[in-house]
């Protein structure tokens, strides 16, 4: 018996970012934007500590990564980089590090299981991706180009700060920028690319797994044994603070009023989430790491 693929899910959690009175002084930085970020490494014996802004006289007391801890890198700016952390405490960090500070993350020797941020790409007809938390008006574009049509913006639920967008085979979810995400995207932009949910033919992932893929080329692709148990027919692959996550739906096939037939699992849909914490977020100005 063959099982199949009904959806998977790709989960990222918004937690706080490291602002101060140094913010202002941005706008006229020249940054260079890392688009996917880069997996980094603190590669310091000393403490590494976080920045408001590009600039020596905007360091934020008692807010510090140490050695060997693992970031991702948004942007650059002279001799510092834009970073998030996601500590032990499932806390999120923003702010800017010294770059000699960090080091690019050798590739793995096996690297055909080991999540990474590519993960997190989106892909329409074999045309280029988007990735998830990009900008609306990235993802406006993204759309235009791959020739998706895409319906008037409606209100998801009750949440006035959130939009929903629906196109044949699936929809996405908008949400309002907020200080948590406002310093990896798009200055001008007020909504970010917060879900995305298909069911439809034409999507897939970075590696290749779209509706109709089996159980069996999921783990192949992503790896045995790699998965957290996620309820009865999940699997998720965590990342940083995203989390990618595969399901599986039973389906079975009747023949005539009582005659069942052969049961399988079928891929019926796949989901892209990003979304803001379930739990209170916290101020990362006033608390360490």
């Amino acid at each position: 018996m063959k099982t199949y693929l009904p959806f998977f899910i790709l989960t990222c959690l918004m937690i706080t970012g490291a602002h101060g009175a140094c913010l202002d002084n941005i706008a006229s930085k020249n940054i260079l934007i890392n688009s996917p970020p880069k997996e980094m490494i603190v590669n310091t014996q000393n403490r590494l500590y976080f920045y408001s802004a590009p600039e020596e006289d905007c360091k934020i007391k008692d807010l510090f990564v140490v050695n060997s801890d693992h970031l991702l890198a948004y942007h650059e700016s002279q001799n510092f980089t834009y970073v998030s952390y996601l500590s032990d405490k499932n806390k999120i960090t923003s702010g800017w590090v010294h770059s000699n500070g960090v080091s690019t993350v050798a590739p793995q020797n096996n690297t055909q299981d080991v999540i990474n941020i590519n993960d997190f790409l989106v892909i329409y007809k074999s045309k280029s991706p988007i990735l998830l938390g990009s900008s609306s008006k990235k993802f406006n574009s993204w759309a235009q180009k791959s020739r998706l049509e895409l319906s008037d913006p409606s209100l998801a639920g009750i949440d006035e700060n959130n939009w929903t967008v629906s196109f044949d085979g699936g929809y996405v979810g908008l949400n309002e920028v907020d200080k948590s995400i406002e310093g990896r995207i798009d200055n001008d932009s007020e909504t970010y690319l917060a879900i995305f949910n298909i069911s439809g033919a034409g999507f897939e992932t970075y590696r290749g797994i779209s509706i109709g893929s089996s159980w069996n080329d999921m783990l192949d692709k992503y790896g045995k044994g790699k998965g957290i148990v996620d309820g009865q027919s999940c699997l998720s692959y965590p990342y940083f603070w995203m989390k990618l996550t595969f399901c599986k739906k039973d389906d079975s096939v009747r023949e005539g009023a009582n005659k069942r037939g052969n049961s399988s699992r079928l891929t019926q849909s796949f989901h892209f989430f990003m979304f803001e914490p379930i739990f209170s977020p916290v101020n990362a100005l006033n608390q360490p790491i």
